[in-house]
């Protein structure tokens, strides 16, 4: 969390996370730190499945503009499908 509140966050919510099905767990398979393959996101899209706050998560990584990673159980490139982008935007 110590390098979240360094950034400038649209969307500083972070309440959603204390019920979130990820917590506690690594951020490996969420960041692709395992390799960024088929079977990491498969794997983070399940735990995000069963997840009762996965849309405040998904909201948060849009709000946010989270280029990377599992969010909500969207990858990065599902979510700019979701916001209607051809691309990130750049600040």
């Amino acid at each position: 969390m110590e390098i979240l509140s360094s950034w400038s966050l649209k969307n500083k919510s972070w309440e959603w996370r204390e019920d979130a099905a990820c917590l506690g767990m690594t951020g490996d398979i969420f960041f692709g730190k395992l390799g960024y393959n088929q079977k990491h996101i498969d794997a983070a899209k399940a735990v995000c499945k069963s997840c009762t706050v996965k849309r405040a998560c998904l909201e948060y990584a849009n709000d946010n503009v989270m280029t990377h990673g599992v969010w909500g159980g969207k990858t990065p490139a599902e979510r700019l499908v979701l916001l209607g982008l051809k691309r990130w935007p750049v600040s």
